[in-house]
């Protein structure tokens, strides 16, 4: 069984084994196993500090459980199973789930206190301002793993994804170019070439190739000079002459 609480209670005179008599209701609480749940309360109470200290353990466990949930709608469909961006991925999301659960159980504390100030004559003390400078934090980190998630651990923590680029007809292998004709209606006004593909990447269109240092040029070789695709006409010279 799993995400279940259960709720046990017993009333007041009941007898135990020894002879003893329950004085007053008597109130047992437990939790199965949870799922999704990527942080421990434990991590959640460190982050939070002394504010979450009057809370329950199964109060943060659902807190924890909620968190979990909001983390997987904002993961990728695909993840890595193993290697290094498996490894980035459970990290940044421990550390999304701990700082997306202590912001929201902080918050909600925060608005249960009320302002937090305490004034004894001249001497006025405001705990409200190391919440806020703390909530600040918990937003930066929640900014800084949250593109980790997204990403399916593609991309660093605080990074961006890479960038694409898209052009209408451009690199369409399958589009012929238009003829070059010069009549305006008619037969040759819908002319096209023999050529099954553009060698520019449809109609001429220019192009623009966006790669990193790491990866190969788009082409695949390139000579100087003038270039024979044939065999030289020196080799067939002697033949030529009939030797």
């Amino acid at each position: 069984m799993q995400n279940l609480i259960f709720h046990i209670s017993l009333p007041k005179g009941i007898k135990l084994v020894n002879g003893a008599t329950l004085m007053k209701d008597v109130t047992f609480d437990f939790i199965s196993q949870i799922t999704p749940y990527y942080s421990t309360i434990d991590m959640v109470r460190l982050a939070a500090g002394p504010t979450l200290k009057k809370l329950s353990d199964i109060t943060i466990a659902c807190q924890i459980y909620r968190s979990s949930n909001e983390a997987d709608l904002i993961t990728a469909a695909r993840v890595p199973l193993s290697g290094l961006q498996h490894t980035r991925l459970i990290g940044s999301r421990l550390q999304y789930v701990t700082a997306l659960a202590s912001r929201d159980l902080m918050l909600n504390v925060v608005s249960l206190l009320g302002p937090g100030a305490h004034v004894l004559a001249n001497f006025s003390v405001d705990r409200k301002a190391d919440n806020k400078q703390r909530l600040a934090e918990f937003e930066e980190s929640l900014k800084l793993y949250e593109v980790v998630l997204r990403s399916g651990g593609r991309v660093m923590p605080g990074g961006r994804p890479d960038f694409h680029f898209a052009a209408k007809g451009v690199l369409d292998w399958a589009e012929r170019t238009p003829a070059r004709t010069w009549f305006a209606n008619g037969m040759g006004a819908n002319a096209s070439s023999m050529d099954p593909g553009s060698p520019t990447g449809g109609r001429g269109k220019p192009i623009k190739f966006f790669a990193s240092p790491t990866c190969s040029p788009p082409m695949s070789s390139m000579r100087i000079g003038v270039y024979q695709p044939g065999f030289p006409v020196s080799q067939f010279y002697p033949y030529a002459m009939g030797q």
